[in-house]
């Protein structure tokens, strides 16, 4: 009964981000130069997935998951 799931991903991960994207996660904002990663600030992207988008394309994504698997 999750109403929100957030997720945190540093910006330059745009592997994650993709897959965050692909899961039916939507961006939310940018913490611009957030956090210091190898002596730069990077940026973080903040990204949600509401319980109803969720419902609304469980088979899709559970599809998708289920085809990763080796």
């Amino acid at each position: 009964n999750i109403r929100k799931l957030c997720a945190e991903i540093i910006g330059f991960n745009e592997r994650s981000i993709h897959y965050h994207q692909r899961l039916g996660f939507r961006t939310e904002g940018v913490l611009r130069e957030h956090v210091l990663k190898n002596n730069q600030y990077v940026d973080v992207i903040l990204m949600s997935l509401f319980n109803k988008e969720w419902k609304e394309q469980k088979s899709k994504i559970r599809h998708m998951i289920e085809g990763m698997r080796v």
